[in-house]
């Protein structure tokens, strides 16, 4: 029997409990010991029928500031930030096999907690032996991450979203992973640190029925939440998962991430069990484009004119990372890029191209004209100087090739 309150229609409560109305999803201070607590305060405050929780991917301390200040057309925000596997090994031009030991993905995670304030959640994958998962959650905790996501898989990490790849899945023993939740809850200081458990048993090709035994199984052992993964472009066994797993567990945290099955809203996902919805490497495959459009196009041109229209204004990055009123205003997209720039007629400077008048005649007038209490003036050859005694025989040669063009 799944509880009446996942069977209410999209919508119905959301005059009631309005989604932007959301306690902004920030600790006070930033500091450790008020970020911890963050998420779980978050989960507890949702109310019925209000959609999960939003939570974006970063990889770097700038992605951080993009998922702290974004803001939506209706004053939308994040409410906190997944630290990547994949994009965390992307970002150095490495595969996400674990490659990237825990070391430096934990000082990836502490360069994005120094200048942010939102509650995090850490890409455990598979939490590797429970001696180093334990390491791994104290650590954590004590940087102020609010939860780990561990995978129930063993062998070589292969990325769940590679298509055709269910039988490089293998599924470890359920024994043995919930084994390794009970030893991270050991290591805990903090009980509002959270372990969530990350089900494969769908992109293994499994059956439901193994992924809910599974999901059953890591709650009973203490699992603070369940997270469900899906290749599928379509919701539906996530949503029938949820469905079925809501019945038995009403209350316990369902975290779900629709990078393949990206068309459903957030609302429905919320309305059908889910509490907390991940975007998990939409920064990075937006910037990777992004910077390899433009270097493409400096290359195309031979300069970076015509890239300008796509480039954040020097002031504005100079100004986004020093200054937190700057930051605020930055949160839009629309105010990130230029007016789109016209593209030149030529590869020299406008002020040097004229139908009537020499080249070099018209820059050495224009300089004149423009500055006449300097100096130097400017040559034709895009701006080298020459010294005033030379200025007057440049004049004159420069009329002469006037007259010149003129016979």
């Amino acid at each position: 029997m799944i509880p009446a309150r996942h069977l209410l229609k999209p919508g119905t409560l959301k005059a009631m409990f309005p989604y932007s109305a959301r306690p902004f999803a920030s600790s006070s201070t930033g500091l450790a010991g008020d970020r911890l607590p963050a998420l779980r305060k978050l989960l507890e405050s949702r109310q019925e029928g209000e959609g999960p929780l939003r939570i974006l991917e970063t990889h770097s301390g700038l992605s951080g500031l993009v998922a702290e200040h974004a803001t939506g057309s209706s004053g939308e925000k994040f409410d906190g930030m997944w630290s990547s596997s994949l994009t965390a090994s992307a970002v150095r031009g490495l595969p996400d096999i674990e490659v990237v030991d825990t070391t430096s993905r934990l000082a990836l995670v502490r360069e994005t907690l120094n200048v942010t304030t939102k509650p995090m959640i850490y890409d455990g994958d598979t939490g590797g032996l429970p001696e180093i998962f334990r390491f791994t959650v104290r650590t954590l905790e004590q940087m102020g991450v609010s939860a780990v996501i561990i995978e129930d898989k063993e062998g070589l990490k292969r990325n769940s979203l590679l298509e055709n790849s269910s039988s490089l899945h293998q599924l470890c023993h359920i024994n043995d992973f919930c084994d390794k939740i009970e030893a991270g809850l050991q290591a805990r200081r903090s009980n509002d640190f959270m372990i969530i458990a990350r089900m494969e048993s769908l992109i293994a090709g499994r059956p439901m029925e193994e992924a809910l035994s599974r999901a059953m199984a890591c709650v009973e052992a203490g699992a603070s939440g369940i997270m469900i993964h899906s290749r599928q472009k379509s919701p539906a066994e996530v949503l029938q998962f949820m469905s079925q797993f809501r019945a038995i567990h009403p209350d316990v945290p369902i975290v779900v991430v629709p990078t393949s099955y990206n068309q459903i809203h957030e609302e429905d996902l919320g309305h059908a069990g889910a509490s907390i919805c991940i975007y998990a490497n939409q920064l990075l495959r937006a910037a990777y484009p992004s910077m390899m459009g433009v270097a493409e196009t400096i290359l195309t041109h031979s300069r970076s004119y015509e890239a300008e229209k796509d480039l954040m204004p020097i002031k504005a990055v100079v100004n986004f990372v020093n200054d937190e009123e700057e930051r605020e205003m930055w949160g839009s997209s629309k105010a990130l890029l230029k007016p789109e720039v016209p593209v030149a007629p030529s590869n020299k400077p406008d002020h040097l191209i004229h139908s009537d008048i020499s080249q070099p005649a018209m820059a050495l007038r224009l300089a004149i004209a423009l500055q006449p209490h300097q100096n130097h003036v400017m040559h034709a050859n895009y701006g080298t100087a020459s010294s005033p005694s030379s200025s007057s025989s440049s004049e004159t040669k420069a009329t002469e090739a006037g007259e010149e063009e003129k016979v």
